[in-house]
């Protein structure tokens, strides 16, 4: 059982690791070329290929798109009563809070442990809380612009469309053609090592001196996530890979975009990229034992 999960966790730490040596060198990383090419060729083609080969049913899509927003709600309460017990201003630091790094760690994990099942289950929740994320984000920190055109925005990100693609092809149960599908899993095959690259990068970048705010971060976004998932996996009655991927990319770490979102409205930088440091360590203390229950 050890072994197993050594192999789960190695690919992920190794590449993460890469990532961040590479990022205190004096080799240059096109973080933004990496993210561009993830977000707009990589990860919708991953998630169009990843379905194809599943056989996801659309009840089963429904329920996790379901799920998935249940527990963004849960982590929402999470966080708001949290700070403000603790008398504190949520609003600039509640993207760190809601929304985990489903993408860069959370899909490789699932993979890596669950299989192609897990990568499916674990896609669908990724593409939920990405487009809730990315739709909120602006909607949260940013002043002056409407919400027509913020909608409009999504609705033509290309990860957006490849959703709405992969949505058809569960309803619809029909397969691409064996070209397409050769076309589309190459192409997405370079999606996590990328992301996972990435993240290293960017926590090589990060640097902070907000750190009792960001340990904050940390246990509302790690512990307080898997606590989040737990519950919403007892009321809901969840069984199988399913509760397990969704336990997983429940207490992911903040993701890395949230300090994006904080440097592109100025708004609490230094602590929302010691949040992002910070839970990606204690994701990495809590994530052994959690895949050795699982397991």
């Amino acid at each position: 059982m050890l072994t197993v999960l050594f192999n789960v966790i190695f690919p992920v730490l190794c590449c993460v690791v890469i990532g961040y040596v590479w990022g205190r060198t004096r080799y240059e990383f096109p973080i933004d070329f990496v993210t561009k090419l993830v977000t707009n060729v990589g990860a919708p083609c991953l998630i169009v290929a990843t379905i194809n080969q599943s056989e996801l049913a659309w009840s089963d899509f429904l329920e996790l798109a379901q799920l998935s927003l249940a527990v963004l709600v849960g982590f929402l309460l999470l966080g708001y009563l949290t700070f403000r017990a603790l008398k504190m201003e949520f609003r600039q630091l509640s993207l760190t809070v809601i929304f985990p790094n489903t993408g860069n760690m959370g899909l490789s994990l699932c993979l890596f442990a669950f299989g192609e099942e897990g990568l499916a289950a674990a896609l669908i929740i990724f593409v939920v809380i990405s487009l809730v994320h990315f739709t909120c984000g602006d909607f949260i920190l940013q002043r002056g612009v409407s919400p027509a055109r913020r909608v409009a925005t999504v609705l033509v990100q290309p990860i957006f469309i490849a959703s709405i693609f992969a949505m058809l092809q569960v309803w619809l149960g029909f397969e691409l053609p064996a070209s397409l599908a050769s076309t589309t899993e190459l192409i997405g095959a370079i999606t996590i090592p990328l992301m996972l690259f990435a993240l290293g990068v960017s926590l090589a970048s990060i640097h902070s001196s907000h750190w009792s705010k960001g340990f904050l971060i940390a246990v509302l976004r790690v512990p307080g996530g898997m606590l989040v998932a737990m519950v919403v996996i007892y009321l809901f009655d969840v069984q199988g890979v399913v509760a397990k991927a969704l336990l997983l990319q429940s207490l992911m770490p903040s993701a890395v975009f949230n300090h994006f979102f904080a440097l592109k409205y100025n708004s609490e930088v230094d602590a929302v990229a010691s949040g992002v440091v910070v839970s990606t360590v204690l994701a990495f203390v809590v994530l052994p034992p959690v895949l050795l229950y699982l397991l």
